[in-house]
C-alpha cells in the first residue's frame, strides 16, 4: 500500500502541469481587471470565494460510522482523481478513467502497480515535456498568426531603434513576484542587446484582487503617452526597482515613482479616465489570454520582425536567465 501512495503522489505531483514553471499564473490572480470586464468573463478560472460566513457548513452525522466511511472514502478518492484529470486536461492530455478504478481497486487489495516508483516518475517527467513542447509549438504558431496586433499597438509603451531587425515583447505586473525577479534580467538583457526592440505589454493579471496592479499598468501607459519612450523606461525599471509585490505595492507608492520622474500625475489620471489607456490595456489582456493562451507572468516573446516562422519565434512562459533570452535573441537573428 505504501508503495502504490508514493506512485500517486508522484503521478499526482508531476501532473500538476502549471507549477512547473516560474512564473503568476492568471488562476492566481482570482480574475482580470476593471478596464475588461468582458475579457473577464471568458478568461477567469477560478470561482472567487463567498466570505465565510456566508457559507453553509454541512453537517455531518457520525450516528452512522459507516456511512460517514464511505462518504469520506469516496471524496478521497473523487478529490485526487479530479484533481489529476482535470490538470491533465487542461494541458490537452486525458487519462483512462476506466484503468484508474481499476488500478484504485488493485491497489486497496496489496496488489503491485504496473511501474514502480521511480518508473512512474520518469515516465510523468518524460510526459510532461512532451506536453510543454506541444503547447510551446502551439503558441509559437499563435504568436505568428497574431504578430500584426503584437507589434502595431502605438500606445503599446516600446524602447529600441526603428530600424530593429528583432523585438522582445514582454507581459508583466507591477505586483508578480517572478515579474521583479526577471526586471534586473530585462535590463541587462537590454544593454547587451541596444539594437533590439522592446516592447513592453502592461498585462495586470492582479488587477481585480489589488488595485494597485491595474493603476500600476495604466499609469505605464500613461507615461509612455505623456513623456515618450525614455520617461517609460524609467517608470517601469524604477517600480520593479522598489521590490515591493504580491499586493504591498500601493497606488502612492507608485504616484511616488511617477512624481520623482517628472511624470504629471494629473494628467495620466486624466488619460485613464478617458478610457485611452485602459481599452489599450484590455486590448493587449484579450489578445494575450484568448488569442497567445498566455497563462501568466512573466511570459516573454522573442520574434523577428519580418519573416517570422516557427524555427526563429520564441515564447519563454514564466521566469528564465539571462541566457535563455539572448539564446531565443541570436535564434531570431540567425545567429
Amino acid at each position: 500500500m505504501n508503495i502504490s501512495k508514493k506512485i500517486l503522489i508522484g503521478a499526482f505531483g508531476s501532473a500538476l502541469l502549471a507549477t512547473a514553471l516560474a512564473g503568476c499564473s492568471k488562476s492566481e490572480s482570482n480574475g482580470n481587471n476593471k478596464a475588461s470586464k468582458e475579457v473577464t468573463k471568458s478568461v477567469e478560472t477560478q470561482v472567487v470565494a463567498e466570505p465565510k460566513e456566508a457559507i453553509a457548513k454541512p453537517s455531518i452525522s457520525t450516528n452512522n460510522k459507516q456511512e460517514l466511511l464511505q462518504n469520506v472514502s469516496y471524496t478521497l478518492g473523487y478529490s485526487v482523481a479530479e484533481n489529476v484529470t482535470a490538470q491533465l486536461k487542461a494541458q490537452g492530455a486525458s487519462l483512462d478513467n476506466t484503468a484508474i478504478l481499476t488500478g484504485f481497486k488493485a491497489g486497496i487489495s496489496g496488489q503491485a502497480g504496473k511501474f514502480n516508483p521511480e518508473q512512474m516518475q520518469d515516465i510523468m517527467q518524460t510526459f510532461q515535456k512532451s506536453l510543454m513542447l506541444t503547447q510551446e509549438a502551439k503558441q509559437v504558431k499563435s504568436v505568428i498568426e497574431n504578430a500584426k496586433a503584437l507589434l502595431s499597438n502605438e500606445q503599446t509603451p516600446t524602447v529600441g531603434p526603428k530600424d530593429a531587425k528583432v523585438a522582445v515583447i514582454q507581459f508583466f505586473d507591477y505586483q508578480c513576484v517572478y515579474c521583479h525577479k526577471i526586471a534586473p534580467i530585462m535590463e541587462k538583457v537590454m544593454d547587451a542587446n541596444p539594437n533590439v526592440k522592446y516592447i513592453f505589454k502592461e498585462f495586470p493579471i492582479f488587477g481585480q484582487r489589488w488595485e494597485a496592479s491595474q493603476y500600476a499598468a495604466e499609469m505605464g501607459i500613461a507615461a509612455y503617452i505623456l513623456n515618450g519612450s525614455e520617461g517609460y523606461l524609467k517608470y517601469h525599471n524604477a517600480v520593479f526597482a522598489k521590490g515591493i509585490d504580491e499586493g504591498k505595492l500601493s497606488i502612492k507608492d507608485i504616484n511616488d515613482v511617477a512624481q520623482k520622474l517628472g511624470i504629471d500625475v494629473a494628467k495620466a489620471e486624466s488619460l485613464i479616465k478617458e478610457k485611452k489607456v485602459t481599452d489599450n490595456i484590455a486590448a493587449d489582456m484579450k489578445l494575450g489570454f484568448d488569442k497567445l493562451g498566455i497563462q501568466g507572468t512573466p511570459a516573454i516573446i522573442v520574434i523577428p520582425l519580418t519573416g517570422a516562422t516557427t524555427n526563429n519565434t520564441t515564447v519563454i512562459p514564466g521566469f528564465a536567465p539571462q541566457a535563455t533570452i539572448q539564446d531565443a535573441i541570436n535564434k531570431a537573428q540567425g545567429k
